[in-house]
């Protein structure tokens, strides 16, 4: 179906749930995220600054760290936040993965940008 709205966004979410999905993660470019289970919905996103370098890498790493906080073990919000910010690492590098890319530069990133979470 087409996704026009969040309206949309949500009956489609909710029939993948019903179909089976556990939890689903659609990323929205420069409107950030959406997150579902059935009962929680959440959207995030992250102000993107100054100029984008090069998009290509930054769903990869969305994803990517997006495991990595759910094998942490962090709970849905800081889960996207530490994946919002690895994409944001893809996108100000003119490489495909960032080559400063580390979990200490995401949790710094993530505590330099708290304010700018939406």
């Amino acid at each position: 179906m087409m996704i026009e709205n969040d309206e949309d966004l949500h009956e489609a979410s909710d029939k993948l749930i019903k179909a089976g999905l556990k939890e689903i993660y659609v990323t929205m470019g420069k409107n950030g995220c959406y997150y579902t289970n059935g009962s929680v919905r959440l959207k995030k996103g992250l102000k993107t600054h100054d100029k984008i370098i090069n998009a290509s890498g930054a769903g990869d790493c969305f994803f990517a760290a997006m495991i990595c906080g759910y094998i942490k073990g962090l709970n849905i919000e800081d889960t996207l936040k530490y994946a919002l910010v690895s994409a944001h690492t893809a996108l100000y590098s003119d490489k495909t993965i960032n080559e400063d890319l580390s979990e200490d530069l995401l949790k710094r990133m993530i505590k330099e940008n708290e304010n700018e979470f939406e």
